[in-house]
Order: structure tokens, then sequence, then C-alpha cells
């Protein structure tokens, strides 16, 4: 037997507090860009109710922006949900985000879960999500 008597043992535990900050920083990152497009799109609606009695053109692009943004906020809203999530869930996710109102209550959840993940890797998180400089890349 050749083993050192005063050798410190070896874990072959993981560590627990090991923290994917690549993965934190997409969720923080997706988080961000979720809220900020629901602002948008906040802001939008009534200059789109002012612009629809301007005329057909500007309606047009007005409308054409909205939807763009929608179809911003479900794949954003999908991809993230991919992140945090199983993939059925994800899916009725991304189902229930194109139906008016079902669609604040599934991101209300989605932001829940993006916020909870940031805080248990320990990142503050403001009212926009968290601060991409508060999130060390490694």
């Amino acid at each position: 037997m050749e083993t050192n008597l005063y050798q410190a043992p070896k874990s072959d535990l993981q560590v627990a507090n090991s923290i994917d900050y690549d993965r934190i920083f997409k969720i923080a990152s997706r988080q961000r860009a979720l809220l900020v497009a629901i602002l948008c799109q906040l802001f939008l609606n009534p200059v789109i109710q002012g612009i629809g009695t301007q005329g057909k053109a500007a309606a047009l692009v007005a409308l054409l922006i909205f939807l763009g943004l929608l179809v911003f906020i479900v794949v954003t809203a999908i991809r993230l949900s991919h992140l945090l999530n199983h993939v059925v869930v994800t899916v009725i996710l991304g189902i229930f985000s194109v139906f008016p109102l079902i669609n604040l209550i599934a991101l209300l959840i989605l932001s829940r879960q993006s916020t909870n993940a940031l805080k248990r890797a320990g990142i503050r998180v403001g009212l926009l999500g968290a601060s991409p400089k508060d999130i060390p890349r490694i």
C-alpha cells in the first residue's frame, strides 16, 4: 500500500454552486429584450389609434410595425421559455402568447421564472430585467 496518510481526501462530489454564466446571460438578455418589446408595444397602441384617422398609408405602416413587434415578442418568449422550461411547456406558452390577454398571463409567468433564475444566481433584477453589466461573462 502506497497511500499517503497526510494527503487530503479527494472528493467526487460536484460543486453545488457552479453557475452557468453563459446561460444566465442569455436569460437576462432575452428577458430584457422581451420587456422592452412589451413596453414598445404598449406605447405603440395609442399611436396606432391616433394614426388610424390620418390615412391608410400611415395606418398600414403602423400596423406592420405592430405585427413585427408581435412576432418579435412571440419568438423571444419562445426562446426564453426554451432556456427555462421543458419543450412541452415552451410549446404551450408559445401557443398562449398568440391570444390576446392570455399572452399577458403567459408573459408574466415567463418573466417571473426568469427573474427567479437570475436571483438564484445572485444577480440584481430591476424593472426592465437585469443589467447586462451586472452579469459576469466567463
